[in-house]
């Protein structure tokens, strides 16, 4: 969804490619409203990976998936680049998404995150002056502002749509200085309101990823390992039946690798 250049989805097919996964693709349709960027990456991603069964075309989330030619519970999944706040109705959208996806079958919303409702971001400022970035559904519990959401609402609006085993998973560590590196492990669940039935998880990870001797240190306290493996420990806490994750190794050594 909102493919844009192809870029996000040049990515994805160069990774499957990698894995020798890619012949495992039926089909692969690439969505965006603006016609010369879908022109221009129907152009690309053809000639990088003729063999792929593409299809180019458009989809108003806004509008009923259906009858724009996506069939409920036909899609293994449904991911888009910051497409998703832009929703006019995020929780209409979000259930759209849901329908259309098969059993068992991800839903990826790689998203600018805001770390509270109304701190934005850099990232947002140009796109303000465009109207579908403003023009949203404002509610003050669910969606206070326009732009970006926090993780906080993320969460709350796929719980809402009946998405289940969500992680978050920032590109950067994300990690929050205020809190220790158990609290930091633990916020997942403490949003969830299950961080008791997560308590025997959590001090496996800790034990596990080596943490324990350290959880009650900030981050700032601790190297970019053990601050990697800090977020990777935040990220499966609520045991999550899929998990992506960039380079989740880059900052460790080869034993830590190995295990």
């Amino acid at each position: 969804m909102g493919a844009g250049l192809g870029s996000a989805t040049e990515a994805l097919l160069d990774e499957l490619a990698a894995r020798d996964a890619v012949g495992r693709i039926a089909a692969y349709r690439a969505t965006e409203p603006v016609p010369l960027f879908s022109r221009r990456a129907q152009r690309i991603l053809t000639a990088l990976h003729p063999g792929v069964p593409l299809a180019f075309g458009s989809l108003n989330v806004n509008d009923p998936w259906g009858a724009q030619g996506v069939a409920a519970g036909s899609q293994d999944l449904v991911w888009g680049v910051n497409v998703f706040h832009l929703a006019r109705d995020l929780d209409a959208v979000l259930r759209e998404a849901h329908a259309a996806l098969a059993g068992g079958g991800w839903l990826v919303v790689a998203e600018g995150m805001r770390p509270s409702a109304t701190d934005v971001v850099g990232a947002e400022f140009p796109f303000r002056l465009l109207e579908s970035f403003t023009d949203v559904r404002l509610d003050p519990t669910t969606r206070p502002t326009s732009g970006f959401l926090t993780a906080e609402h993320w969460l709350a609006a796929l719980a809402r749509t009946g998405f289940g085993d969500v992680a978050v998973v920032p590109q950067h560590l994300g990690l929050m200085d205020e809190l220790s590196v158990r609290e930091n492990v633990e916020y997942p669940a403490r949003l969830a309101r299950c961080l008791e039935d997560r308590r025997d998880l959590i001090e496996d990870l800790l034990e596990r990823l080596g943490l324990a001797g350290m959880q009650h240190r900030p981050p700032t306290e601790t190297s970019l390992g053990e601050q990697q493996r800090t977020a990777v420990a935040r990220a499966v806490v609520l045991a999550p039946s899929l998990l992506v994750a960039d380079e989740p190794t880059a900052h460790q050594d080869a034993r830590r690798v190995e295990r």
